[in-house]
This record gives C-alpha cells, sequence and structure tokens, in this order.
C-alpha cells in the first residue's frame, strides 16, 4: 500500500489527539490515620477522584468515608489557603505532570482545584488586537452600573479545532470561533467547621483526566515558586538574592536542598520582587533616595579622605 502524505497527515492527526487525552498519573499526598491520630501515611490521591460521589453531610463525616489532612492547619482563612493548602496540592500533582491552581468556593465551603487550562478564555479582545494591530477604545465606566468581576486568566485555557478555522474572503485571512473545549480534570478539598479540619472524601467527583494539552514531565514543569518550594526555602532564596548571589548560583542551591529546579527568570523574579518590596517602604519615598538605594547595591561609595575610589 503506497504511503500518501495525506496519510501521514491523518496518523499525525489522530497521535496528537491520543497524546492530548491522557489520564493523570499517581499524586501521592500525606494524610493522617484517623481524625483522632495525627501520624501521618501516604495515599494515591489520583484515586479518589471520578467516582460522582457527592461529599458526605456533616455528622456523617468518619474514618470511613473521609481522609484528613494535616491537624495543624486548623483555621479556614485566606492567609492558611495561599500559604498551606493551595501549594500542598500544587506542588503534589506538578510531581504527576500536572500544572493545577486552586481557589476559595464561599458556597460549597471547599477549595476547588482544576488544571491550568480548565478555564474559558473570552479571546475575542486578543484576536481583534492582533488582527487590527491597535488596541480597541475602553468605554468610560458607568458609576451606576455594579462592578464587573474580573476572571483570571489561565496559560491556555481555550482550544480551537480545525473544524472551526475557516478563511475569511473579505479580510483575506483566518478567522475562529472560540471553543468550549477546556480541560476537565478537577477536584476538590473541603473544609468541615464542626471539626476544625480539612478534609477529602474518599470517594468524590470530579475527573481525572486531561484533554486538550499534552502531559510534561516533572522536570519540564514549571510553576510558581511560592508553590513549589516551602516557606523557609523561599527565606533561603530571599536571602541569597539579597546577597547580590547570581540566579543561577541561587537555583543550584534551592536544587541541592530541595530537588526543585527553578528557571533563571524565576529566580531574577524573586530578586525584582524583594528590590520593590524594599523600595515601596517610607525609608525611601522619594526617587533620589530609590536610586541612591540602587546604586549603593553595586558601587561601595567611599568619603573623601578615607580612601581611594
Amino acid at each position: 500500500m503506497a504511503v500518501t502524505a495525506a496519510g501521514l497527515l491523518a496518523d499525525l492527526a489522530v497521535a496528537r489527539k491520543t497524546l492530548n487525552e491522557w489520564e493523570c498519573g499517581p499524586i501521592t499526598i500525606d494524610v493522617c490515620n484517623s481524625s483522632s491520630n495525627d501520624i501521618s501515611k501516604s495515599i494515591n490521591f489520583t484515586e479518589t477522584i471520578g467516582h460522582q460521589r457527592r461529599v458526605p453531610k456533616t455528622g456523617r463525616r468518619d474514618d470511613d468515608n473521609c481522609y484528613w489532612l494535616n491537624a495543624e492547619w486548623n483555621r479556614n482563612d485566606d492567609d492558611i489557603r495561599q500559604t498551606l493548602i493551595i501549594p500542598y496540592f500544587v506542588s503534589a500533582a506538578s510531581h504527576a505532570g500536572c500544572r493545577i491552581r486552586g481557589s476559595w468556593e464561599h458556597k460549597f465551603g471547599s477549595i476547588r482545584f482544576q488544571c491550568f487550562r480548565g478555564k474559558k478564555n473570552y479571546s475575542s479582545y486578543s484576536i481583534d488586537y492582533y488582527n487590527t494591530k491597535q488596541r480597541p477604545k475602553k468605554k468610560l465606566k458607568n458609576a451606576t452600573s455594579p462592578p464587573v468581576e474580573r476572571v483570571r486568566k489561565s496559560q491556555r485555557p481555550t482550544t480551537f479545532s480545525l473544524e472551526e478555522d475557516h478563511f475569511d474572503e473579505f479580510n483575506d485571512q483566518h478567522s475562529h470561533k472560540e471553543s468550549n473545549i477546556t480541560c476537565k480534570f478537577a477536584f476538590l478539598v473541603y473544609w468541615d467547621g464542626d471539626l476544625k479540619r480539612w478534609f477529602i472524601p474518599q470517594k468524590q467527583s470530579g475527573c481525572k483526566c486531561h484533554n486538550g494539552h499534552p502531559h510534561i514531565e516533572h522536570p519540564m514543569l514549571r510553576i510558581q515558586p511560592r508553590h513549589a518550594i516551602p516557606i523557609n526555602e523561599m527565606g533561603v532564596a530571599v536571602s541569597s538574592v539579597n546577597s547580590n548571589i547570581g540566579p543561577s548560583l541561587t537555583s543550584a542551591l534551592i536544587y541541592n536542598r530541595t530537588g526543585v529546579q527553578l528557571d533563571w527568570n524565576q529566580v531574577d523574579y524573586i530578586r525584582r520582587k524583594e528590590k520593590y518590596t524594599a523600595l515601596s517602604t517610607d525609608a525611601y519615598s522619594s526617587s533620589a533616595d530609590k536610586l541612591i538605594h540602587e546604586l549603593s547595591q553595586y558601587v561601595t561609595i567611599v568619603s573623601p579622605g578615607v580612601g581611594s575610589y
């Protein structure tokens, strides 16, 4: 049978579709042996996802249907969610090749984790920008209208299928219709207000399969430093960059201590963030004070008569 270009392209499309649909590997986390025993054990968290089961009701949650997280996480506020709960699951999922993010849902009393490709992005603005090469004029805000909720956009949330791509004869360019295809990977972590504990149902709903994007190995997966390394190690990174140690050496230091490889840009972002945080204090209120502080990081100022410049 002769090999044709059309046949090869068809095989390539099938292979690409197969690679873009994959089941998440084991996500290993530590949970308590029971609600009264804080000794930790490791479980494959992926096995709890995708059972289409509702969370047990208050008063019916016990060791037979729930896994209990660290007993020291006995608060439910934005600080503990952003510094402990969300980074813990983001870091655990990254070892399975998943890049996820979490957001608090007050109505359901849970943190919803989903893939970075799981949120829809209304990309008509960006398409208009790249087609016309100029930004549309912004409309003046009406004081009587309610505030508009701004949704954080994900990395590449929306895909465009070939069936929705057609050629526009009038504008001599390809136009796209926004697709509803997004990654369905998602799970929930719940808070019990009566027991003051975070827990995971042993069988919950959600989806443990990814679609619309390929799997990326953990060493090649890039996540935010505040999710990748513990808080104390972040302090080591900050001390390193404040000592004028280069980003490459700082990255090697963090890798030797935690096994997490930070990119040069990530370490440089930590350095710039710390610099701007220091300059935003009252001690450097004027532009001249900020300039002198920045130059003093690189130049040693010597008083006249003390020594050579």
